[in-house]
């Protein structure tokens, strides 16, 4: 798609209307072309105006989730007298006299033209993005998101990012994370998480981590973790937790323990943690858990971090 071609004082707005074209008041848009708010008032409050997200960014919820819904991207002058935003009520959307509807159909289109348009550092929702080795990827929630290793993303809830090696990953709340070795992920609750090995990888409640050697997890309750050897897991209460040996773990009260260790031939141990077991450090050395001082977990999870 080309980019569009905006003046100085320029911006996209991303918005959505009925399939009739209709908005809030009966206000009939076009599709493309001139429109202009019959009713302005020049203030920082919601009504006599044309409203949406500048460059995509702001309150995800003014945007329709209908399947049927039509998107619109609109170019708006900022100039004093016709554009409004960031106070008052219009902290997450702008409120406009009068722009050009340059794009009427469907989300991704519409997201595509928003974001490719867009100044860096923007947090489109919904954006799609694609970037190479080393490179620096933010967007906004619904977003999905790849790059080659060593690269840097950050996304709102319910994204996607895949990323090589030694690449830095942050996202909200049920939102997959795929990374390659001595990377760094963070995402909330309901997440998955993948890395290789040397990872560190943090997670709310009811997410899935997996992960090489040598690597660190953090996740709350109702979680489920998978490591290699010499791994240091953390996790809340009535979690799964899959580490190879000379592994530390510590859990909640009724976590499931998963070790293995490989002697000739693979062999497999499991507990399930007790309320007096809970919130205390193991070591995993050849199916057996015994107790480790915080020095000694500490230690080991200084060593993978190295």
């Amino acid at each position: 798609m080309t980019r569009a071609k905006l003046a100085d004082g320029e911006i996209l707005v991303l918005r959505t209307c009925s399939p009739q074209m209709t908005s809030y008041g009966e206000f009939t848009w076009p599709r493309s072309g001139h429109v202009e708010a019959p009713d302005w008032i020049g203030d920082d409050r919601c009504g006599h105006g044309l409203h949406g997200l500048p460059w995509g960014e702001g309150g995800r919820q003014y945007l329709s989730g209908a399947l049927d819904a039509a998107w619109l991207v609109v170019k708006v002058s900022t100039a004093a007298g016709n554009y409004r935003a960031g106070t008052g009520q219009l902290t997450d959307k702008c409120k406009f006299r009068a722009g050009e509807v340059v794009y009427c159909g469907d989300r991704m289109r519409a997201v595509q033209l928003v974001d490719e348009s867009a100044p860096a550092g923007t947090v489109t929702h919904w954006a799609s993005q694609t970037a190479g080795h080393g490179s620096a990827q933010k967007a906004g929630d619904c977003s999905t998101q790849t790059a080659g290793y060593r690269s840097t993303q950050t996304a709102g809830y319910r994204s996607t990012q895949t990323a090589g090696h030694g690449s830095a990953q942050k996202a909200g709340d049920c939102s997959t994370q795929t990374a390659g070795y001595a990377s760094t992920q963070k995402a909330g609750y309901d997440s998955t998480q993948k890395a290789g090995d040397d990872s560190t990888q943090k997670a709310g409640y009811a997410s899935t981590q997996k992960a090489g050697d040598a690597s660190t997890q953090k996740a709350g309750s109702h979680s489920t973790q998978k490591a290699g050897s010499h791994s240091t897991q953390k996790a809340g209460y009535d979690s799964t937790q899959k580490a190879g040996s000379h592994s530390t773990q510590r859990a909640g009260d009724g976590t499931v323990q998963i070790g293995r260790w490989y002697d000739d031939l693979w062999h497999v141990a499991a507990r399930v943690v007790t309320e007096a077991e809970a919130d205390k450090w193991y070591l995993f050395e050849r199916g057996v858990w015994r107790p480790c001082t915080p020095a000694e977990a500490d230690k080991a999870e200084r060593k993978v971090s190295d």
